[in-house]
């Protein structure tokens, strides 16, 4: 048991004197230290006795990875794509030439499309 120095200042408590059978231990030391208004906590394998105020609750110490927000990130280069602007079809209002989408850009694709082989 540690008693905290703070509380035998500038007196110490007076003696408690307590006879109990069949009472568990922390039981017996809430109403030994209820009567001189302190309180116990347990700090790894020894209890710890002062004032409430004076008590420091359990602390947990939680580590969360958060390397992937701090790390620096690969900058890989992307394909090259080239923009024709389409100069047929209607101007202005969109229609006419080979883009489904109106008059404006039209993106070639990057790769031919592959035909699958039909079953035989």
């Amino acid at each position: 048991m540690i008693i905290d120095p703070k509380i035998m200042q500038p007196t110490p408590p007076l003696p408690i004197n307590l006879r109990v059978s069949d009472m568990s231990l922390d039981m017996a030391l809430e109403w030994i230290l209820k009567l001189d208004d302190l309180e116990y906590v347990l700090q790894g394998r020894a209890i710890f006795i002062s004032k409430p105020s004076n008590l420091i609750t359990a602390v947990e110490l939680r580590v969360y990875d958060v390397s992937d927000l701090t790390q620096t990130i690969a900058d890989y280069p992307g394909p090259d794509f080239q923009l024709q602007i389409n100069q047929k079809g209607g101007g202005g209002g969109g229609g006419g030439g080979g883009n489904p989408l109106g008059g404006g850009p039209v993106i070639p694709p990057l790769h031919p499309q592959r035909r699958r082989a039909s079953p035989t």
